[in-house]
């Protein structure tokens, strides 16, 4: 919702929203439908913003999320969640999986 109404932001999502994000492209066809129908377009998803250094694009990001958030919804709690921004880094196993994830879903 917050990307309906404010197209031209880039907006950092939750670990949990970001995990249904990247579950919901795994159906390529319908996330197409579903982003046109709900933000007028098709929403990219830039995985490729990863640093999470003061200063860095990541951060300051999320400060502005969190400001448009409650903004627009009168309170950020919910992006407040433990754990909500910050995952951790990826394990060995998960780091061994990546090539062969990224190779299904192309």
């Amino acid at each position: 919702e917050l990307q309906r109404r404010r197209p031209q932001g880039f907006w950092v999502p939750t670990y949990f929203i970001d995990l249904l994000w990247h579950t919901h492209q795994l159906h390529h066809r319908l996330y197409v439908q579903d982003t046109i129908k709900l933000c007028g377009a098709m929403l990219p998803h830039d995985d490729s913003v990863n640093d999470r250094s003061e200063g860095y694009r990541l951060v300051d990001s999320w400060a502005a999320t969190q400001k448009a958030w409650k903004e627009e919804f009168g309170s950020n709690a919910i992006l407040r969640l433990p754990g909500g921004q910050w995952r951790g880094n990826p394990t060995i196993d998960e780091m061994q999986l990546r090539p062969a994830l990224q190779r299904s879903i192309k």
